[in-house]
């Protein structure tokens, strides 16, 4: 009888302690870009670095002026929902670059770095910069930025390596 009841009290206890081990924690999911003021952005830099060619390229950049391809690309960042991540900085598939100026020096507000579905944001104020991770939940993340890419109708300039 006494070995009836531990084996039912161990049983019990092995059960919760699995249970409560496997029980995910969910993160919340935010919005990163949803504050950032479209009316600071002028320009965009949208560089795609999956291209590469035997000329010593690295990549391919867009620079995109006009007001309503701004209003698109802003658009679509401010949608992209992201819970928080720890992961390490990778090389990124594309850079989308905000500029607060139209003079030929660029003046960064923000850098979004995207590997996959990993989102690095870097907010520049001033000399100080400030670094964020975020996991993208939308799985298609890298095939919308394929198609927001060549759907920009800009000159694209080779970014050639040294």
């Amino acid at each position: 009888m006494r070995l009836k009841s531990f084996t039912i009290a161990a049983i019990t206890c092995l059960l919760l302690f699995c249970t409560g081990c496997t029980k995910s924690q969910e993160k919340p999911t935010v919005k990163p870009f949803e504050n950032i003021s479209s009316d600071l952005v002028k320009r965009v830099e949208f560089d795609n670095l999956r291209l590469t060619s035997g000329e010593k390229e690295i990549a391919r950049s867009k620079l995109i002026t006009k007001s309503q391809d701004i209003q698109t690309m802003m658009k679509y960042i401010k949608s992209l929902s992201c819970i928080q991540s720890s992961e390490k900085d990778k090389a990124p598939d594309f850079v989308i670059a905000l500029i607060s100026n139209t003079e030929q020096s660029k003046e960064y507000l923000y850098s979004i770095n995207i590997y996959k579905n990993i989102v690095y944001v870097y907010k520049f104020s001033g000399t100080n910069t400030i670094k964020a991770v975020y996991k993208c939940t939308d799985s298609n993340l890298i095939d919308d930025l394929k198609n927001l890419y060549s759907s920009m109708n800009y000159k694209e300039e080779p970014v050639m390596q040294k």
